[in-house]
């Protein structure tokens, strides 16, 4: 909970008992509306918490076009240097580098929001 009473989900854990949990809760059949309203509110917030975003888009954006447009160059100029193994390097070194770019900006929604609300988390006993 965040200091002003907001439900938020910060880690992977937490996220695998609502997910859990606003399955099951249709699966009792039970007749309360508003506990099967608030069941799949849970859900839709697990479902939009998993969905992957760039952070910060533009440079991620500007980086991978930067790795591609090296490493075709470089594939392209060792190549027509005759340099199949410096070709394959430079293939494998920019491939590599789009790899990084990838895993450190692209993120799901709920790991940017946990870390945005991270600050704003109410401890227990304080």
């Amino acid at each position: 909970m965040t200091r002003d009473g907001t439900p938020v989900m910060t880690t992977g854990r937490q996220r695998r008992l609502c997910a859990e949990a606003a399955r099951r809760v249709p699966e009792l059949a039970v007749d309360d509306v508003e506990l099967l309203h608030r069941a799949r509110s849970l859900q839709a917030a697990v479902d939009e918490g998993d969905r992957w975003v760039w952070q910060p888009a533009r440079l991620a954006a500007a980086l991978l076009i930067a790795a591609t447009l090296a490493g075709c160059g470089l594939v392209w100029w060792s190549m027509a240097g005759g340099s199949v193994l410096l070709a394959a390097a430079s293939a494998t070194v920019s491939s590599a580098a789009a790899a990084a770019v990838v895993l450190r900006f692209r993120k799901q929604r709920w790991q940017l929001e946990a870390t945005r609300v991270g600050p704003l988390i109410r401890r227990h006993g304080l």
